[in-house]
């Protein structure tokens, strides 16, 4: 009866070991994720069945209010809004409309409009006025998740206005209205007028898009191990192997 030999070096264990051990540890940070937006699926979904509600003047937490529907009464600053850029909607790049709501115990709170492609050009900005009255407004708050990653400032303090803005600083547009500004944004429902293209997204991926890439991960790792095995078979691949 043949025997089967296995024939390999060293170095191509090794690098098979490394390899087959990324991809799987690859593999269980996608299925950590998954767990995690789970968790916040079933949040969202929780808190979305709660009614409206008025934002408390104290918010020592911020993030126990994300997802939750509330409305807020102010006044709109139209000569003080925000661009948050690089916006994509439909495959087209464009602008976050931010614009600061003054509420009558002294916070501003910014309340996301919609989104506005851009235009010709860069230094064309969109016309996002809106009257300076007050009115009431109903949406969704946004806490972001985690620190946002940058190379730069989240943009120019002494740029002009609409001021087109890389990420959410809260503390750079605090300065730069000269108020105080609580960590979040109210995504402004769809029916309100005075919006723009509102399709909100809870969450960037769901727990679904982190299984996908979990198992190609998985998959990646065991083509890993089967290649070695089958090169280590072949008398032609020993010579170099």
């Amino acid at each position: 009866m043949k025997l089967f030999r296995l024939e390999f070096s060293l170095l191509a264990l090794l690098l098979m070991i490394l390899l087959a051990s990324l991809f799987t540890g690859l593999g269980r940070w996608q299925l950590e994720r998954m767990h995690e937006k789970q968790a916040i699926e079933a949040e969202l979904l929780e808190r979305s069945q709660l009614p409206a509600a008025a934002l408390p003047r104290d918010l020592e937490r911020p993030e126990t209010w994300r997802f939750r529907a509330v409305s807020i009464e102010g006044t709109p600053l139209s000569q003080r809004q925000f661009l948050l850029d690089n916006e994509v909607r439909n495959g087209r790049v464009g602008y976050a409309v931010l614009t600061p709501f003054a509420l009558d115990d002294g916070r501003v709170v910014l309340v996301d409009r919609g989104w506005v492609p851009v235009g010709g050009s860069r230094s064309e900005l969109p016309q996002v006025e809106i009257p300076e009255r007050r009115r009431r407004v109903e949406g969704r708050v946004y806490v972001p998740f985690g620190e946002p990653y940058s190379l730069g400032e989240a943009g120019a303090g002494d740029a002009p206005w609409p001021r087109v803005i890389q990420y959410l600083d809260f503390n750079a547009i605090a300065v730069w209205l000269r108020a105080q500004v609580p960590p979040l944004v109210v995504r402004m429902d769809a029916e309100e007028d005075g919006g723009y293209l509102r399709n909100w997204s809870a969450l960037p991926f769901s727990a679904d898009r982190h299984l996908a890439y979990a198992v190609q991960w998985f998959a990646l790792a065991l083509a890993v191990v089967v290649v070695f095995v089958l090169l280590s078979f072949s008398k032609k691949a020993a010579r170099w192997w």
